[in-house]
């Protein structure tokens, strides 16, 4: 199945990076730069020496089982026809490895295929679940699978053909440039829709036992491999970020060719255009819902009503913080913490205070570019964390100053990142870095962001570290799409080898 696939080819990603310089000194050896030349359609038998550590065990466990995965996966080079042929002889290794890098498009299609087919044949056709969903909640789960469904036999179907034609395969890219810039659209949909099928799944889960059973008994099914539903459902996602993997892996052969790499490039970059047409599409979406539903959570009483929902607002970051402030007189006095509710929209601010469970009651607003931050210099236990929020001129017209205080380091810096644009300036605790200069992490497991300012991370994504907080936060842009935001640190691990950092910085730029 093509989970299997999927986790085979991220576990080589990751370990794609885990490479130490081979001295103290940091310098690369020979034999690490060969490493650049991709051994991914090689065969490589595990290290299975004594271990070292605790997780030396597990390692050799993950090393056996990608070994026995990559050998169950049919290589251009071990078909018959192939074979009998002799031109393997006559191919340089790059050559070889180009013929299996368009290989894979096709191979790694089909197992798609199969996978996707599970919900389309299997799930979708089970009398069983069928009874438990009416039309509106199948229309939800399922969305537009059966079209992803349909254009992918189509491609695989046309790319059989091209790989037929020949010994040699001579080029998929004209065909994978003709789905991507037309057909591969219907993907856009579906993974717009995905936020929704999660949330219907949940919803059936816990509110349908009969549903919640039939999925339990068809998922313990051989046909399902004992993988979960879900897992089925996100394929598309999957599917479309490792086609574009797997079209960037082709252009780092024979890029001397200046009509082959452009045409490549061309290819990615529509490739990637479907995705970020479907990202878009997912936001604005989620603006809209969450403009709705935030206006069923306001209550305007004592401030003039004003209307929220506009297409060119949308929020930016929402939260609670305390409010600190001084009570008594000027020789007893304590301080009294007041929780407020922030809505930060693109343009304005909303303080509010928590009237009941999601309602709440709107204190003061102000225009955005009336706002400004200014750190505490009081280094008091009680005031840590804090930082003064300046209204420059709120609703009524008035100067006002608030000191607020959060939770953590880097609840701090995201608040005053969201509320005033970052400045170079920063206090100890903190480290910035410059763009040329920044350390790299990849992604270990995955993260989803529950906040707007978060980013969501899958398993061996690549970040630029752009900042560190005292409190293991990171911010961080994404290389593959350059998406930026925020992330735990405990997710990722940091890319020690200069020249592994060096490589993925020119993939960027190259693309």
């Amino acid at each position: 199945l093509y989970q299997e696939y999927h986790r085979m080819t991220l576990n080589r990603k990751i370990n794609h990076q885990r490479r130490l310089p081979s001295s103290s000194s940091g310098t690369i050896s020979e034999s690490e730069d060969e490493f650049d030349s991709d051994d991914e359609y090689e065969l490589p038998e595990p290290d299975l020496g004594a271990g070292e550590s605790r997780g030396r065990d597990e390692e050799r466990r993950e090393s056996v089982a990608l070994l026995q995965l990559q050998q169950q996966r049919m290589l251009w080079q071990h078909l018959p026809h192939v074979i009998a042929s002799g031109v393997l002889a006559s191919l340089s290794g790059d050559a070889k490895k180009q013929q299996e890098a368009m290989f894979e498009v096709l191979t790694s299609e089909a197992s798609y295929l199969k996978s996707i087919s599970i919900v389309t044949d299997f799930f979708m056709t089970s009398e069983e679940l069928n009874q438990t969903l009416n039309m509106e909640s199948k229309k939800a789960l399922y969305s537009s699978i059966a079209d992803v469904k349909k254009v992918t036999e189509s491609f695989i179907a046309e790319l059989g053909d091209r790989i037929d034609s020949d010994i040699l395969i001579s080029d998929i890219c004209d065909i994978v440039y003709k789905y991507a810039r037309d057909d591969f659209k219907v993907y856009i949909p579906y993974l717009t829709n995905n936020r929704y099928q999660e949330k219907k799944f949940i919803e059936l889960r816990e509110s349908n036992s009969q549903f919640s059973a039939a999925v339990q008994r068809l998922q313990e099914m051989p046909q399902c491999g004992r993988l979960p539903f879900t897992s089925f459902l996100h394929l598309p996602l999957q599917r479309i970020t490792r086609l574009r993997l797997l079209l960037e892996n082709l252009m780092s052969y024979h890029v001397q060719h200046r009509l082959w790499y452009r045409d490549r490039v061309v290819l990615v970059a529509s490739r990637t255009q479907v995705i970020k047409e479907s990202n878009e599409s997912v936001r604005k979406m989620q603006q809209v819902e969450e403009m709705i539903n935030i206006c069923q959570q306001i209550v305007f009483e004592n401030v003039k009503t004003i209307g929220l929902i506009s297409k060119n607002r949308w929020l930016v970051k929402q939260g609670e913080v305390m409010e600190l402030t001084q009570r008594g007189t000027m020789i007893i006095s304590r301080q009294k913490a007041t929780p407020i509710h922030m809505f930060l929209f693109n343009d304005m601010l909303l303080l509010c205070s928590k009237k009941r469970e999601h309602k709440f009651v709107v204190v003061d607003h102000v225009h955005r570019a009336m706002l400004q931050v200014k750190p505490n210099s009081d280094t008091e236990v009680a005031n840590k964390n804090s930082f003064f929020l300046v209204l420059l001129e709120n609703h009524m017209g008035k100067h006002t100053e608030k000191l607020l205080q959060v939770s953590s380091p880097s609840d701090m810096e995201r608040w005053a990142d969201a509320i005033c644009p970052p400045k170079k300036e920063t206090d100890s605790s903190e480290q910035i870095y410059e763009d040329w200069n920044c350390p790299q992490v990849q992604c270990i497991c995955e993260y989803k962001a529950s906040q707007l300012d978060e980013l969501s991370l899958q398993e061996a994504d690549v970040i630029n570290v752009l900042r560190k907080t005292a409190d293991d936060w990171m911010e961080g842009e994404r290389l593959s799409d350059g998406e930026k935001g925020w992330f735990p640190a405990g997710c990722v691990e940091e890319i020690k080898n200069t020249h592994v950092r060096a490589r993925n910085l020119n993939e960027r730029y190259r693309l």
